[in-house]
């Protein structure tokens, strides 16, 4: 699957271009997922864009900011993730690749869908 890169534009935080702070490309996705966060969460999310660091997703989730939740996308993988900021409508998750988080099938898996 061939996807073309996304192109926002943000606001101004701090004096820094927040797209300057990405380490990762982002495409969009449009992909349905299952979102759990042990004891907390249980709910389907859409992930609206994806790169090698994370998703976006087209809602926000009544959780902390940090809370580690995983993501199931259907043919793709399951995956450990943290979420890393959200407004009222949107939020963002950090793919947790630490030693024991992600491992190389996960990371081929989503590879292979962007």
């Amino acid at each position: 699957m061939q996807l073309s890169p996304v192109k926002k534009t943000f606001r101004v935080r701090h004096g820094e271009q927040p797209i300057s702070r990405r380490r990762h490309e982002r495409y969009p996705a449009n992909w349905p997922a299952r979102c759990v966060a042990e004891g907390q969460l249980d709910c389907d999310v859409i992930i609206e864009n994806a790169s090698e660091g994370g998703f976006g997703l087209s809602c926000s989730l009544p959780l902390e900011v940090n809370t580690r939740i995983v993501l199931t996308i259907d043919q793709i993988g399951i995956f450990p993730c943290r979420l890393a900021w959200k407004s009222d409508e949107k939020c963002g998750v950090e793919l947790l690749t630490e030693e024991g988080y992600l491992s190389t099938d996960q990371i081929a898996g989503l590879s292979g869908a962007l």
